[in-house]
């Protein structure tokens, strides 16, 4: 935690000589949200998520595109794709679960260790054995959520976001006029594996 306080605090520093990336402009937004075609449900998950998130703080309303870049304005890349191959980032060497945060002149990349595959059955209870797995949100508790993570990271660290309990009540979205960036390139990873004590 300390490693990535003082990466982001070295990020800060090197963003008020170089610039930053603005991707909400006085409630105009300045951005779009890419995801591939063919992208695991954690990542479009996150890609609604930093966009209803960013709504919600700022009034503007980043749009998501699927395998195509925007015309104007920054890119901003959730999960692996043929655009981050393109870049050279990959989750190559990240731990399970971690991600990765990288920008560019006119682009952030958001990228994570993600499971692609069908629902991973798992017993959270070794005397119940069962699917944990929510329908509605196409999540799991097993398989790998990395981009969805580093979104949720993202949130909470440049907008303020707080998550206490489910739902609205528990739930503390800031206010802001604009969400600038610093430059950044951070790689974040779980110090455990486990989710749960059965394991």
């Amino acid at each position: 935690m300390l490693r990535t306080a003082a990466i982001l605090a070295l990020g800060a520093m090197s963003a008020l000589a170089q610039g930053s990336l603005t991707l909400v402009q006085d409630g105009t937004p300045n951005a779009s949200i890419v995801v591939a075609p063919n992208a695991p449900n954690t990542v479009t998950r996150a890609a609604t998520e930093l966009r209803n998130t960013i709504k919600r703080s700022t009034g503007a309303e980043l749009p998501i595109l699927v395998g195509e870049r925007p015309t104007a304005g920054h890119s901003v890349f959730l999960g692996e794709s043929a655009f981050t191959r393109e870049l050279g980032i990959s989750v190559q060497g990240v731990k399970p679960d971690g991600y990765r945060w990288q920008t560019g002149p006119d682009w952030l990349v958001i990228v994570g260790r993600d499971h692609g595959g069908g629902v991973v059955h798992g017993m959270r209870n070794p005397w119940n054995p069962h699917e944990v797995y929510n329908h509605e949100l196409k999540l799991g508790a097993f398989g790998e959520a990395g981009t969805l993570y580093g979104a949720y990271h993202f949130l909470e660290r440049f907008l303020g976001v707080r998550w206490y309990m489910p739902g609205d009540l528990g739930t503390v979205i800031p206010r802001h006029r604009s969400v600038s960036i610093p430059f950044l390139n951070v790689t974040q990873e779980p110090d455990f594996e486990y989710r749960y004590s059965w394991f």
